[in-house]
């Protein structure tokens, strides 16, 4: 539902000097900084009021390290894109209102180890940043809608144990599957708000109809594109065991664009 924003709500921060002149700024709620020199690293804290908040975008040319998040109590929306910052401060690890973090186009590679303690994140978009590695304990972001990463993060956390944690997750680029417990492609099968193309690798691990249909891929209507992938180089020998595990597979029916690569059953369901 939209809501009405007053102006005074809003604040476009260029100067620290003049930030308090002529604005009530406890009724500000929705603050953009567009600041790159020294003074956003102490004078920003200075600013009275930071604890209501509920949306801070800072500008493209941010450097410094910030050191007063932890004051950003009730921050619902946060934008780093285009930051030059390599690690966002451990303080971000605080901001349990937290819904929305955009540090995508921005030079950050890693993420803070509190970070993973924001269950109340819903969309993280990192898209086209530097970020380098991607922590297990993603999975106890439960709350999760979005997940936009660049592809080498995308790989890393396909080979994760427990994605199946993330159910409300609506984007997942791939996911690999391992014989052993939480890599299972039955981890799949409640994650049926996955949407656009999913690519599901090594099925080669799926030994049968019954475990390929735990994944329950018929039920993930909103899927476009489903690329079934059960090894990395193709072969000759021919496994029919195989056919089963396609079968069992059973992608939605409104599915456009099907591929099935190395692939070495002999035949293919009719249905």
């Amino acid at each position: 539902m939209a809501q009405s924003v007053s102006v005074n709500e809003c604040l476009l921060l260029q100067d620290l000097s003049s930030r308090n002149e002529g604005r009530k700024l406890h009724a500000v709620r929705h603050m953009s900084v567009q600041v790159a020199d020294e003074s956003l690293k102490s004078e920003l804290r200075d600013i009275q009021y930071l604890n209501k908040l509920h949306s801070l975008r800072l500008g493209i040319n941010l450097k410094v390290e910030i050191t007063w998040f932890n004051q950003l109590s009730n921050i619902l929306f946060m934008s780093l894109q285009g930051c030059k910052l390599v690690k966002l401060p451990e303080s971000i690890g605080e901001l349990h209102s937290l819904r929305y973090l955009d540090i995508s186009h921005s030079c950050v590679k890693e993420l803070p180890e509190k970070f993973w303690r924001l269950y109340s994140l819903q969309v993280v978009d990192a898209r086209r940043s530097s970020l380098r590695a991607i922590s297990p304990d993603v999975t106890k972001l439960i709350n999760l809608r979005r997940l936009a990463l660049p592809t080498n993060c995308a790989l890393k956390l396909s080979v994760l144990t427990r994605l199946g944690n993330l159910s409300r997750l609506r984007n997942l680029k791939y996911f690999t599957v391992a014989p052993r417990n939480g890599r299972k492609i039955g981890e799949l099968k409640d994650m049926d708000k996955l949407s656009g193309t999913l690519t599901i690798k090594s099925i080669c691990n799926v030994k049968s109809k019954e475990e390929a249909s735990e994944a329950r891929l018929v039920d993930k209507q909103y899927l476009k594109t489903l690329d079934l992938w059960w090894r990395d180089s193709d072969g000759y020998n021919v496994m029919s065991s195989e056919n089963g595990v396609l079968e069992g597979l059973c992608p939605p029916r409104r599915i456009e664009c099907l591929k099935v690569e190395n692939f070495r059953g002999d035949s293919f369901c009719s249905s």
